[in-house]
């Protein structure tokens, strides 16, 4: 993936409605930069996890868009295509869906990730939930239990570390300056 200047926007694959056994605090995280015109997309998954397809409509990868003139270009995995339109049952439709030619219904065919591509002519800003409420959806094999199933991303993405790191500088800074104003309404008292 190319270099970029703008901070990554990183959401969590954490929701699922299937009984997956050990069940993780987070199935992987999609992230999300800003390079110029393009956003770069990288979908890393939590190990044990795989891409599958399994069937009665599902999609490999799906994500929402409020801009109908991207492209979505220079996907790593082969035989996996993005196209409009796109479902995961528990987690609604979206207007992307990736497929993979190779997969069959269940595990046979299933991908180890990540999966990358780059969205031409958009932003961040267009990467918004669909009417139910999430972004991103996978579907996965978890490969202990041979289960499989869809997991999301709802719209509440983590912030980088440098930015939690400028949050907590603020905020120490918030808290000295009360404690200085209330030293100074003392003094003056």
């Amino acid at each position: 993936m190319a270099t970029h200047a703008s901070a990554d926007v990183v959401f969590n694959l954490n929701q699922t409605a299937t009984a997956f056994s050990p069940l993780p605090a987070s199935f992987g995280t999609v992230t999300l930069a800003q390079n110029g015109s393009d956003v770069d997309v990288s979908v890393a998954l939590t190990g044990g996890f795989k891409f599958v397809t399994t069937g009665g409509p599902h999609n490999l990868f799906t994500f929402n868009s409020n801009d109908p003139t991207f492209a979505v270009t220079n996907i790593n995995l082969a035989g996996v295509t993005a196209g409009a339109g796109g479902t995961n049952p528990a987690f609604g439709n979206y207007t992307e869906g990736f497929v993979c030619a190779g997969c069959a219904n269940g595990a046979p065919g299933s991908l180890f990730g990540p999966l990358t591509f780059k969205v031409t002519g958009t932003t961040l800003a267009n990467f918004v939930p669909n009417s139910d409420g999430y972004i991103f959806s996978a579907d996965l094999l978890q490969v202990e239990s041979g289960k499989t199933g869809a997991v999301a991303a709802i719209a509440n993405a983590v912030p980088e570390a440098s930015t939690w790191g400028m949050m907590i500088i603020g905020f120490g800074m918030i808290g000295y300056g009360m404690r200085m104003r209330r030293r100074t309404a003392v003094l003056v008292a």
